[in-house]
This record gives C-alpha cells, sequence and structure tokens, in this order.
C-alpha cells in the first residue's frame, strides 16, 4: 500500500534549549501525523555528531544523540531544576542549531543529572549495559579517553591507546571510569526516550523511518575496536576512505572521510 507522511530531523522540533528533542513536542507532531491521515514520519541520523557537527560523521553506528535527551523529562524527575537548566546558553536563534553552544552545555548539565541518579543502583540500567555491552563498553571507553585528550580523533593517540594494548586499556577504564559510567547513562537515557516516543507513534499507526550513514565514521568507536573490519594498514591509518567522483554537484568529487569495509 502506497502511504505518505513528512520529513522532519528529531534537532528541528520546537525547543527552549537549542534542539529538538524526544519531548512532548515530538508527542505533538505525531498527534499531528495522526490527525492530518499520515502514515510515515521519516527522520534523520540518530547517531552522536561527530565532525563538522555532522550525523554523517557519528562517534559510533550504534549510539544515540545525547543532545536528543528531553531535559524536562529530567526535571520532571527532579534529577535537574528549570532554573539550572534555563541559565546555560543554547543559542538565541529559534530557527539555528548552535551547535557549539549546546556542545558547552548540554553534557555539564547531563553530568548534573548523571551525580544525582544514582544510576549504578538503577536494574534497569544494569540490565541496559549488560544487553548491550557489545558496542557499548567500546564507545563508553573510547568517549571518555577521547575527551580526556582533549578531543583528538584515536589516529593521534598514543601507540598503546592507538593499537588497544590490554594493560593500557584496563588502566584507562579504571582511571575514567566515573566518565565511561557518564556516557553509558546518556545512551540508557536517550534508549529509553526514544523507544517510548517511538512506541507511541506505532500505537497511532505512524511508522517511522530513517536515514543512517552510508559508511561508518574513521574516526568512532567501531573503527578504533575493529580495525580488522577496515582498510587500514598495519599502522592503522586509512588506506582507503569513502567519496564520491566529479559530478554535477562537485568537480573535483568528494572526499567524506568514512571508513572502507
Amino acid at each position: 500500500m502506497r502511504r505518505n507522511g513528512f520529513l522532519l530531523p528529531i534537532s528541528s522540533l520546537p525547543s527552549k534549549y537549542g534542539i529538538g528533542s524526544f519531548s512532548k513536542e515530538a508527542y505533538e507532531f505525531v498527534d499531528i501525523l495522526e490527525e492530518a491521515g499520515q502514515k510515515i514520519w521519516q527522520i534523520l541520523p540518530l547517531g552522536p555528531t561527530g565532525y563538522g557537527d555532522s550525523p554523517y560523521q557519528s562517534f559510533s553506528t550504534f549510539a544515540g544523540n545525547p543532545y536528543f535527551i528531553d531535559l524536562c523529562e529530567l526535571i520532571e524527575e527532579g534529577l535537574l531544576s528549570e532554573d539550572e537548566c534555563d541559565s546555560y546558553d543554547w543559542g538565541d536563534d529559534v530557527e539555528y542549531i548552535d551547535y557549539e553552544k549546546i556542545y558547552l552545555s548540554r553534557f555539564k548539565i547531563l553530568k548534573k543529572a548523571y551525580k544525582r541518579s544514582k544510576i549504578n543502583e538503577d536494574k534497569k540500567f544494569i540490565a541496559y549495559c549488560k544487553y548491550n555491552k557489545w558496542w557499548l563498553e567500546d564507545y563508553a571507553l573510547y568517549m571518555a579517553i577521547k575527551d580526556s585528550l582533549g578531543g583528538i580523533s584515536w589516529l593521534e593517540w598514543d601507540e598503546n591507546l592507538k593499537l588497544r594494548d590490554k594493560k593500557t586499556l584496563s588502566k584507562y577504564s579504571k582511571k575514567l571510569n566515573e566518565e565511561i559510567t557518564f556516557y553509558k547513562y546518556t545512551q540508557y537515557l536517550f534508549s529509553s526516550q526514544w523507544n517510548k516516543l517511538k512506541v507511541y507513534a506505532n500505537k497511532k499507526g505512524i511508522s517511522i523511518i530513517g536515514d543512517i550513514p552510508i559508511y561508518v565514521a574513521l574516526d568512532s568507536a567501531d573503527t578504533w575496536a575493529n580495525p580488522e573490519l577496515f582498510q587500514l594498514d598495519k599502522d592503522l591509518n586509512p588506506i582507503a576512505v569513502a567519496g564520491c567522483p566529479p559530478d554535477s554537484f562537485s568537480e573535483d568529487g568528494q572526499l567524506w572521510g568514512e571508513s572502507i569495509i
């Protein structure tokens, strides 16, 4: 059967905190789709934005973007206050996403919620981490290390880290334990809120379809943790990266920079 709907990225939903999220506005949009007889909500990639704030250069193939976590829900749960959220600079243009300001603010406010959450005692969180261990451990460790080194690509890390020496990884895992758990917490929040929104939409007969990056980003937890899957040399530098030949959009072609399997 032919169906119709709308394309609206999560990031484009109205929000007082600089970027759209899994907030009441998302649920209201689902209601609008239902009232208008629409059956599809198409979104853009949900992964963490990386280089150039692009959803096609994500730090993980499996993780969700912490920017989409609804802060209002955390306020309702008593983990944050409205005054705290309002105290950060989210940008002053309702039609423009200032990713730099969001980057400088969002993780700070989420860390406040994390420190108050007692999340390590939460059975649902523990179960989530266990179920998603196959990708979550590498992602959380990767992001914690990346933050501790000023955000540089893993290709620029010291050799022992770059090559995932077991003793070195163990040392960093202990040293950055709080940061690692924080990144797991953000993924738990993302997953919980996203699943609730999806269930709500599906119950109203709305299918959510999405776009995903064609390739895995070079600067990502996936490439770092699984270098044998990609075209890298013995020093783990890329032999080839994704792109496209010259066409009507670019006389010289395009170099995207993602890893090639």
